[in-house]
């Protein structure tokens, strides 16, 4: 397949995995028990950091809606780059290779350190990157 129709896949992948991460930052509820206790002791404890009184639950909401942000600013960026890679545009392989990197390694931190549905969903998406990075370089090589 060409370069640009992997990049859509991967954007619309990476779009759907976006919103799933807003949806459940906004509509998510803990289940009583111990998540329930986790939460109350992270919006308990404030701490002055940088002049501003700040508490853990600052900090997982706000790194939590960053990750949901930055997963549909990159889902624009994957559908930009497809029209780019249709007009066989020079360079921009390495571009897409370095995404496909990102997620390869994005997937390996949320298997460690988070569950497995958004890792399984990053590698599936650093699989469409990495081969659009690949067809995009064969193009390169040989244009049609």
């Amino acid at each position: 397949m060409k370069a640009a129709i992997w990049l859509r896949v991967a954007s619309v992948l990476t779009l759907l995995h976006g919103v799933l991460h807003e949806v459940n930052d906004f509509f998510g509820k803990p289940e009583p028990g111990p998540q329930t206790a986790a939460i109350s002791a992270m919006k308990l404890n404030s701490f002055v950091l940088m002049g501003e009184s700040r508490t853990f639950w600052d900090f997982y909401r706000g790194f939590s809606y960053l990750g949901g942000i930055s997963l549909i600013v990159q889902a624009i960026v994957f559908w930009q780059l497809a029209s780019l890679a249709r007009r066989n545009t020079p360079g921009l392989w390495p571009v897409i290779a370095t995404f496909a990197f990102s997620f390869v390694a994005t997937s390996l931190i949320a298997y460690k350190f988070l569950i497995p549905p958004p890792a399984i969903m990053e590698l599936v998406i650093a699989a469409c990157v990495g081969a659009a990075a690949i067809a995009s370089r064969k193009s390169e090589k040989f244009p049609a």
